[in-house]
């Protein structure tokens, strides 16, 4: 889909880690959906949604996505999740097994965003690398160090997102 964000790219991966220091991720978001659009699983889908879609998001999109209809299509979504950690705590019930999610289910989004032409300009700051006030710096560091290491990062790559553990 984005030349951009080629999954055997070095340089994406590159590209991506520029992003979380900055504090813009939805390249990040972009990159992972189609990752989740591949093989969608009831996981990636859970975490892609609480991680950035959901009204109190921690890396939320810039892209303000139709809250409603999420809702509304997570909802049985996150009722399999619940079911899921259920059965690792009590054992596998008597229940169907869960359908996975649909794969185009962040798809509006990510064309949202491209549309927006939010990598672009990501893009072409990340060539440049601009310098950016003090201030900032410690803004962005902050954000590394105690949001995405220890609370996004592990719930993202426990969802099945293994490309970015490298990441920041």
């Amino acid at each position: 889909m984005l030349e951009t964000l080629d999954r055997r790219s070095k340089g994406t991966l590159d590209f991506l880690d520029y992003c979380v220091h900055v504090m813009q991720l939805d390249p990040l978001f972009v990159f992972l959906a189609q990752e989740y659009r591949m093989n969608p699983t009831i996981p990636k889908a859970v975490a892609l949604f609480h991680t950035f879609c959901a009204p109190v998001a921690p890396a939320k999109v810039s892209i303000e996505p139709d809250h409603e209809r999420m809702q509304h299509v997570m909802r049985p979504i996150t009722v399999s999740w619940t079911r899921m950690q259920a059965a690792l705590v009590f054992g596998p019930g008597n229940a169907a097994p869960a359908m996975p999610p649909p794969p185009s289910l962040f798809d509006a989004i990510m064309d949202k965003i491209m549309r927006a032409g939010v990598i672009g300009k990501l893009k072409r700051a990340y060539q440049t690398r601009d310098d950016q006030p003090e201030e900032n710096h410690r803004v962005h560091q902050h954000f590394v160090e105690r949001i995405w290491r220890p609370i996004i990062r592990p719930h993202l790559v426990g969802a099945g997102f293994w490309r970015i553990s490298e990441l920041a």
